[in-house]
């Protein structure tokens, strides 16, 4: 196998063990805006709250310090996301999709969304699309025009 890792990789059907596979590599289907300290997104899981560090259509990125964390994979109920002082989505359902450790030692995770109803759909894209419009003006996250 080339690609490294510290989880089993899986065998697809017809190869024997230790045949090259075919690269199953996890591909991001949309892009995460992050989240300025100006925009105070958080999420709330079992009645704790966390800072929201990335934010899609589909999901959220955040980091915390407990090692007593999530499992990936894990099904989270009743979460709610406060988008600032300008919208509320409660009852969310998500699932943990990404576990990784920072070089500060906290744990970074990235839950997907599940089931989202046509309301918070359209509630979660008007408020990126602010949030983009926002960040491209005042420029708080360091943006620099790529070079011709």
């Amino acid at each position: 196998m080339k690609n490294e890792s510290i989880g089993f990789q899986p065998i697809s059907e017809g190869k024997e063990f230790g045949a090259e596979k075919e690269s199953a590599q996890q591909v991001r289907q949309l892009f995460r805006i992050p989240v300025s300290d100006k925009e105070f997104i958080q999420v709330i899981i079992r009645k704790q709250k966390y800072f929201v560090s990335d934010i899609s259509q589909k999901g959220i990125g955040f980091s915390i310090e407990s090692r007593l964390g999530f499992q990936h994979g894990e099904i989270l109920t009743n979460c709610e996301l406060k988008l600032a002082d300008k919208a509320r989505l409660n009852n969310l359902t998500g699932k943990v999709i990404h576990c990784s450790s920072t070089e500060q030692g906290s744990l970074q995770y990235g839950i997907q969304w599940i089931n989202l109803g046509n309301r918070e759909k359209k509630t979660l894209k008007d408020i990126l699309s602010q949030m983009k419009s926002g960040a491209l003006k005042r420029n708080d996250r360091k943006i620099t025009k790529a070079r011709e």
